[in-house]
Formats: structure tokens, C-alpha cells, sequence
């Protein structure tokens, strides 16, 4: 019983994370081809960061590059 439900939590964790990256392929394309440790992101987000309180935000927020691109790479599409 427990191994069933363990695999229904697996199976609904997959589909929700496929979704998320189908969602945002255009920025999850990038993963494959970066180079190990680093992380490519679209020049609007690096101009967003010279506004100081921009920046002020980015410092205070790991994931702020990841949303920040999703939503650059959203537009352009």
C-alpha cells in the first residue's frame, strides 16, 4: 500500500515539475547548454540590475535571476 502511494506522490511530482518546465521551456532550454556552474541569462535582466533597488532585491532573493528570465523569455515569445 505504502509503495503505491509512494509512486502516485512520484508520478504527481514528475507531472507538476514537467509542467513548470513546459510552462517555461523557453528559459529551461538554457540549462543543457551553460557551462558547468554558470547560468545564461537574457541582457534584460542584466540591465534590470543596474536600477540599485533592483539590485537591492536580487541580493536578498536567490531565485530572483531564475524568475527574472522566466518572465523576459515569457515576453518574447
Amino acid at each position: 500500500m505504502d509503495n503505491e502511494i509512494e509512486k502516485t506522490n512520484r508520478s504527481e511530482f514528475f507531472d507538476a515539475m514537467m509542467k513548470e518546465r513546459i510552462k517555461h521551456s523557453n528559459y529551461h532550454k538554457f540549462v543543457g547548454i551553460s557551462p558547468e556552474g554558470f547560468t545564461l541569462v537574457p541582457n534584460e535582466v542584466l540591465e534590470e540590475l543596474k536600477d540599485f533597488d533592483t539590485w537591492k532585491e536580487f541580493k536578498n532573493d536567490e531565485e530572483w535571476i531564475e524568475k527574472a528570465s522566466k518572465k523576459h523569455l515569457k515576453k518574447s515569445n
